[in-house]
């Protein structure tokens, strides 16, 4: 965030990118939700198109430290 008020860095859209950081990270904004209130938010809706993304046939053994650190700090594999 420094880096961009320094170099006054300005979004594609015209608005300073500080306020897009601002956006993306506050905590009350729908985006920071887990993965699983999505899914959940999503599980009671009619007429479901599940889309996957092909990050889902990565093979994430190469994750396993770091997903099992984050397990142990009390996240759920299911939201990472």
């Amino acid at each position: 965030m420094e880096f961009c008020s320094v170099n006054n860095i300005i979004a594609d859209d015209g608005i300073s990118m500080i306020h897009h950081i601002n956006y993306i990270f506050n905590p009350s904004c729908f985006n920071r939700h887990t993965v699983t209130a999505y899914y959940e938010a999503a599980a009671g809706l009619e007429n479901v198109l599940l889309e996957k993304n092909d990050f889902d046939y990565v093979d994430g053994s190469a994750f396993d430290a770091t997903i099992s650190r984050l397990e142990a700090n009390s996240c759920s594999r299911l939201n990472l």
